[in-house]
């Protein structure tokens, strides 16, 4: 199966999961999350908002808000990703793709000890990543090579699928519900 089938059968079944299935999953891949890493050890978090039936890590999100940590959600403008401080999940608007962007003008500039949560239609447990095929991940790691990436997934969404192409970046870690795979 090449990428492109890949990325549909993955969108196709992202769509029939109902909401109770993505909120029982989102919270075991929260604890998964939470049972493998440290997150103390971090300074920074990019973040995303869920969509289109992505795991949710709201909750876990609200929880390092509450440590004081440091919380950067994307914009995506025409060919590139950047990424916004928020201090509260109130502040955000519809942007582009109809995804929650934050309001935010502090812009992350990457001199933090960071972890990325990175959303995905799959990951191979070696990190490869599909995303949605624009290429922003990739060009926004390729920028910050010193960003741990985690890549964020439901069990379903592992696959030996994966063509690997010469801009790809991989995830230095995956975490489902039942497992947590790491290539660091």
């Amino acid at each position: 199966m090449d990428n492109q089938s890949t990325r549909l059968a993955m969108r196709k079944m992202r769509e029939q999961l109902t909401a109770d299935e993505v909120a029982s999953k989102s919270e075991e891949v929260i604890q998964t999350i939470l049972n493998h890493l440290n997150l103390s050890s971090y300074d920074a978090y990019l973040c995303y908002m869920p969509f289109r039936n992505e795991v949710d890590l709201l909750p876990l999100y609200l929880q390092l808000l509450s440590l004081g940590k440091r919380l950067y959600f994307p914009v995506t403008g025409a060919d590139a990703i950047c990424f916004y401080e928020v201090s509260d999940l109130s502040e955000f608007h519809a942007g582009t793709f109809g995804i929650l962007e934050p309001t935010s003008e502090i812009l992350y500039e990457g001199n933090e000890n960071t972890l990325s949560f990175t959303p995905g239609l799959a990951f191979s447990e070696s990190g490869e990543r599909i995303g949605y095929g624009g290429g922003y991940y990739d060009r926004f790691y390729e920028a910050h090579p010193d960003v741990t990436r985690l890549g964020v997934c439901f069990d379903a969404q592992i696959s030996s699928e994966i063509t690997v192409m010469d801009w790809d970046i991989s995830m230095h870690m995956v975490a489902t519900e039942s497992g947590f795979y790491t290539n660091l």
